[in-house]
């Protein structure tokens, strides 16, 4: 290009000269603009800035795995709940749901610890061996508990059960929002496509050259003649393959368990802290001052006055249950061990949150808190020995007549609540807050309670009670004849065939008789394999071993007459009575 001459303004004719005049008018339009802009602005109130614009948080979308799980789940229900299961169906419908929570969770490096899996593998060993309704619910808690852990949720009992009530809340629209991404799937989508030409013609093409090679070879219309009569049948049949009202109200139920499993909430940490106080350990910077010597006062006042009172206590207890051995006149032996063993359990609950009251705060660092300390310390230890009142309480009523299954929740009870008392002595100790104390309480009852229902309570009450008759103690008998009994029960009686009470003998007889024939009619009602039972099946081979001597003591197979004449014989152990039956040396 020649270089333009100093001082030299190109003509209109000129290359360029077009494109400058286009940017000055540009400029100044845009100058124009801008001092417009700047009077409007200044009529106009300046804009929020970003930070203090309220903005929605977005909702995030379903993932597509949470949406296949749910479906998953859904026909897992449906095969194994809606048709009916137990024992080993109730152990692969856990197994596969937690299979499922596994697969669809957010975070594909957690794996959730080791304390949901493991209560999850014991409550699926429970259910082969023996399983009811509880233990199913039971699993469905424990799977949330997983979900929860493996979403990065906490997991303790107060935690839970709080993510759990407003989970269930919003499983509605949770299972909406499920369902509703399941419409926008990608292959759910391409099913629509299907009734576009470019798929049709070819489908109709195809068709007309079947049809000709139909006719032209009998080797391919046979087995066409086949294909059109199973699609007749089908059609014929397809009412009763459309699922019912009933049915569909299962499913939705189904997809309303499978949102509240794969969509666990979270508890804000805050509201639990408004409530309960700090989380874990106290501040002494916080808790540091003065605290009022009428506070300090009264917790010392209280924990003097209540050990006098279980000193004494536990003396009168002393004295009648190991020093005399009997109870004085007109006091009945039955409410002395059923009260007893029910009201010192809540004595040892109340202490417990005594305890947990008085060191929730301040005291913890007062200047005088070591005395508070030992007072502390000697009423838990008279609360241990009130504890020794109620286990002993609780084996004179079993050795009158039998260890039953609320004897068995009796004893877990004890044992809950010493437990509880161990927690609230070590919260004194180590200067925790009130809500480090309701957690691992809380924890400790629901753990209890999961083992409980999970404990071969009707194995272990029978045999206890077996092994009394056989030593001639007639009262356990009476639960043999009168409680209901379960598979697991049957085996520890076999030994009574062979005791010496002819009443007893034959009674045991009818009743091993009795559900031998309720197993059988069982097991041919429902043959598949998801009703099977280890419990069942060990029952049955053991009662088969004798039954050519059940056989011997009832000659006409009529078990009724025998189990009647048992239940009779045993009634008068049904409540304690006359201070004789009462053996306080046991």
């Amino acid at each position: 290009m020649p270089e333009e001459k100093e001082g030299h303004v190109p003509a209109p004719d000129e290359p360029g000269q077009e494109l400058e005049l286009l940017d000055e008018h540009e400029g100044e339009e845009a100058v124009g603009k801008s001092q417009t802009d700047s009077s409007e602005s200044a009529d106009t109130p300046p804009p929020l800035p970003p930070s203090s614009v309220p903005a929605a948080a977005p909702v995030p979308p379903v993932r597509t795995v949470v949406m296949l799980s749910t479906l998953a789940i859904i026909i897992t229900f449906d095969a194994l709940l809606y048709r009916g299961c137990a024992g080993a169906g109730y152990a692969v419908l856990l197994g596969l749901v937690g299979f499922l929570l596994y697969a669809s969770r957010p975070e594909p490096g957690r794996l959730g610890g080791w304390l949901c899996p493991s209560l999850l593998g014991l409550l699926a060993i429970r259910t082969v061996w023996q399983s009811d309704s509880f233990t199913l619910w039971l699993g469905f808690f424990v799977l949330f508990a997983l979900a929860a852990k493996l979403a990065g949720h906490s997991v303790w009992m107060l935690d839970l059960v709080r993510s759990c009530f407003y989970t269930v809340l919003g499983g509605p629209l949770t299972e909406i929002k499920i369902l509703m991404g399941m419409l926008h799937l990608r292959w759910l989508r391409s099913l629509g496509r299907l009734g576009r030409l470019s798929v049709l013609v070819p489908l109709l093409v195809m068709g007309l050259f079947l049809g000709v090679f139909w006719l032209a070879n009998p080797i391919l219309a046979s087995w066409l003649a086949v294909v059109y009569d199973a699609a007749v049948r089908f059609i014929e049949n397809f009412a009763e393959c459309l699922p019912t009202f009933a049915q569909i109200l299962f499913w939705l139920f189904s997809g309303l368990i499978a949102a509240i499993l794969l969509c666990p909430r979270e508890v804000l940490q805050h509201q639990l802290n408004r409530l309960l106080g700090p989380d874990e350990d106290l501040d002494a910077e916080e808790h540091s001052g003065t605290e009022g010597e009428g506070r300090y006062a009264m917790a010392r006042n209280t924990l003097i006055s209540v050990s006098l009172l279980f000193l004494a206590y536990s003396c009168i207890d002393v004295y009648y249950l190991w020093i005399k051995h009997s109870l004085p006149k007109g006091i009945s032996y039955s409410a002395y061990a059923i009260n007893g063993t029910i009201w010192l359990t809540v004595a040892l609950a109340l202490t417990s949150l005594v305890i947990g009251v008085i060191f929730s705060s301040r005291l913890n660092f007062h200047e005088k808190t070591p005395l508070l300390k030992k007072l502390t310390w000697f009423w838990a230890i008279e609360n241990l020995l009130l504890a020794a009142f109620a286990y002993r309480r609780l084996g004179m009523y079993i050795g009158f007549n039998g260890l039953t299954r609320w004897r068995t929740v009796g004893a877990f009870g004890i044992t809950l609540v010493i437990i509880g008392l161990v927690i609230v002595v070590r919260k004194v100790q180590r200067k925790h807050t009130f809500l480090w104390m309701v957690r691992r309480q809380l924890g400790a009852f629901a753990l209890a309670l999961f083992f409980l229902l999970i404990f071969p309570m009707d194995f272990v009450a029978h045999a206890v009670n077996a092994r009394q008759v056989l030593k001639g103690e007639l009262g356990p008998a009476y639960q043999i004849a009168d409680q209901p009994l379960t598979a697991e029960a049957l085996p520890p009686l076999l030994p009574l065939l062979e005791v010496d009470d002819l009443v007893v003998r034959e009674g045991v007889a009818g009743i091993l008789l009795r559900e031998y024939e309720r197993l059988h009619r069982y097991n041919h009602k429902h043959p598949a394999w998801v009703y099977s039972e280890c419990s069942r099946s060990w029952a049955l081979r053991r009662i088969e071993e004798k039954l050519v001597r059940i056989h011997e003591l009832i000659p006409d197979r009529e078990w009724r007459k025998p189990v009647r004449r048992l239940q009779k014989y045993t009634e008068p152990y049904k409540w304690p009575g006359r201070p004789e039956r009462w053996n306080f040396r046991r």
